[in-house]
């Protein structure tokens, strides 16, 4: 709207700079002589100025990062995912965002930069412990407090992000036999290659690192009934896989 007699142009409703940034009018002017008025005309390209009024917001509700475990503090560093501004950024304007951990680091265990939301390990992380971590960041441009922690992961709330953290395994777990004492009889009418016992062992392991093989590394000892013995080999397989004996 604009005033005919001053000139001033007045808004009539709100602009919205994400929706349009320009818009174009053009201004008549013309003076009241006689017997003919004269006017000119004057093309107006108004620019809408840039305000912050959107928060910085994740694309998804959920990432996932890896971190190995056993691995010294600090040694291993992921980027966070980075959100998106619906604010337009000016030339030479840069709003930072900051990124705080908000729940799930009870036990310390991880730390973020604020400012380049790089994630690190604060102690080593144990997989047959605990395999997922689940921690809830927050972004923010108010980088001058720490927001409060939640109870909860908010899908609504397109500032919070819920980060779940893989542990990767490394071989770090010895095999371990279930008993101390595996028994068992054969018969001398048994044919051969009848499996008769079977021995077990676990790994804590994850994966490759968790496959178990089984062999024979020792002679078998041969008791007479007077407790003497001697070493005979090749008396009895052992089935690799399923530690079978036979």
């Amino acid at each position: 709207l604009i005033d005919e007699e001053s000139g001033q142009i007045t808004l009539q409703s709100s602009l919205d700079r994400e929706v349009k940034r320009t818009h174009a009018i053009r201004v008549e002017a013309y003076d009241l002589g006689l017997p003919t008025p004269l006017q000119s005309d004057l093309d107006i390209v108004i620019l809408v100025e840039n305000v912050n009024d959107h928060l910085p917001q994740f694309i998804v509700d959920e990432y996932s990062l890896n971190f190995t475990e056993n691995q010294p503090a600090g040694l291993e560093q992921r980027q966070v995912l980075r959100t998106v501004d619906l604010d337009d950024q000016e030339d030479g304007v840069n709003i930072s965002v900051c990124y705080y951990i908000v729940k799930g680091n009870k036990e310390n265990l991880f730390h973020l930069d604020p400012l380049n939301h790089q994630l690190t390990t604060l102690q080593q992380l144990d997989r047959e412990h605990e395999e997922i971590h689940n921690l809830v960041i927050k972004a923010t441009e108010d980088c001058t407090a720490v927001p409060e922690s939640i109870s909860q992961f908010d899908p609504a709330d397109d500032t919070l992000l819920n980060l779940s953290i893989h542990v990767t395994d490394i071989n770090d777990n010895s095999p371990v036999f279930d008993q101390q004492v595996f028994t068992g009889g054969v018969s001398t009418d048994l044919e051969f290659g009848a499996r008769f016992m079977w021995v077990a062992a676990t790994d804590l392991d994850d994966g490759r690192n968790a496959e178990i093989e089984y062999t024979v590394c020792s002679g078998v000892k041969h008791m007479d009934s007077e407790g003497f013995g001697r070493e005979e080999e090749k008396l009895f397989l052992i089935d690799r896989a399923t530690g079978a004996v036979l």
